[in-house]
């Protein structure tokens, strides 16, 4: 799966190899094949690695483990470090700490540095029915602005100052440190609406498999209070000439901070008109609140045109790395699976 994946890397994922000077090319062509004893320290890990067809360099796994023994949350680490093995990127201490940094912030909001215009919402002085005319204009907005990820455009502009033969591999990701000049010292994360976070550079790259994805924190101004929304999309290509009935499969992630109810997470899965919607918080009195509106919520999806197969609500811990995080990590780390938007 890992060799097909590297012969159809995305131009994005190319990038990534390209400028960090991390590519591995070949490593994961062949299977991982590890005869460490029980007791060797680095068996954890790499038996952790060979559960999810991954390749782990002894040079990495020393840089991995050392990160894991001073992590807070060592799973999160290992989990860092998994990532980065399937982009074919070396456990470079920058990327362990920028990715590791996001997946512990999912679960209590603003994974990535927020950016791009900051749309107004006036829940309270609405209209009744303009909330359905104008949520599929909502969501355009909030897909082309996950869209328009600001690392991007360093990705052009470094690949243009980038050498034909690049750095060696194994070598300091410079061209990521040069990338992201105005990044604060051993921050990962700058300030600014343009501001280079290298976590949302690394996640966004795309991994060849049959459904594109997009993660990010975006800014809304919701009743006149600033809210950072974290957004995971994932989409199927449309079908191409001659497949008119083809079903597209998209699925929408996020996560929210709230004044009354606490971190609401939320999940939508889109088949043609048809959608599935889980809503959920971290007490049962939210969840109770949140579904006392089950009806006028499925009235007015109704009313924008989708058909409801299923409202769910439920109630769970706010855990790292939350909703949005984790539906990254497993297409990551599990990729190109249409099943995962069904």
């Amino acid at each position: 799966m890992l060799g097909a994946g590297e012969r159809r890397r995305s131009v994005d994922e190319q990038r990534v190899a390209a400028q960090a000077g991390e590519s591995r090319q070949g490593e994961a062509a062949a299977p991982p094949q590890h005869t460490l004893s029980a007791d060797h320290p680095f068996a954890p890990l790499v038996q952790f690695f060979d559960r999810y067809q991954a390749s782990l360099a002894p040079e990495d796994a020393r840089e991995l483990q050392r990160a894991v023994s001073r992590a807070a949350l060592p799973d999160l680490m290992e989990l860092s470090g998994l990532i980065l093995s399937k982009l074919n990127l070396r456990m470079a201490p920058e990327f362990l700490r920028a990715v590791y940094g996001a997946l512990s912030r999912g679960a209590r909001g603003g994974s990535f540095a927020a950016w791009g215009p900051v749309p107004e919402i006036e829940l309270e002085s609405a209209q009744e029915g303009q909330d359905a005319a104008s949520s599929g204009a909502f969501v355009s907005l909030i897909s082309g602005m996950l869209m328009d990820v600001p690392e991007s455009r360093w990705r052009d502009h470094t690949e243009s100052r980038a050498t034909p033969e690049g750095p060696p591999a194994g070598a300091t990701p410079e061209g990521v440190q040069d990338a992201a000049a105005g990044l604060a010292s051993g921050s990962e994360r700058a300030g600014g609406d343009q501001g280079f976070d290298l976590a949302r550079w690394i996640l966004n790259a795309q991994n060849g498999g049959a459904v594109a994805h997009r993660v990010g924190t975006l800014p809304l101004l919701i009743d006149g209070r600033l809210v950072e929304l974290d957004v995971a999309l994932f989409e199927e290509p449309p079908g191409g000439e001659g497949q008119a009935s083809h079903i597209r499969h998209r699925r929408v992630v996020l996560a929210m901070d709230t004044e009354t109810l606490g971190r609401i997470e939320a999940s939508a899965l889109f088949a043609a008109d048809r959608i599935k919607v889980t809503l959920s918080t971290s007490s049962s009195d939210s969840t109770g609140a949140l579904a006392r509106h089950m009806g006028p919520l499925t009235a007015e999806l109704e009313q924008a045109g989708w058909h409801v197969d299923e409202m769910k609500y439920e109630t769970r811990p706010p855990v790292a790395p939350g909703e949005v995080m984790k539906s990254v990590v497993e297409h990551l780390i599990a990729p190109g699976s249409v099943s995962r938007l069904v």
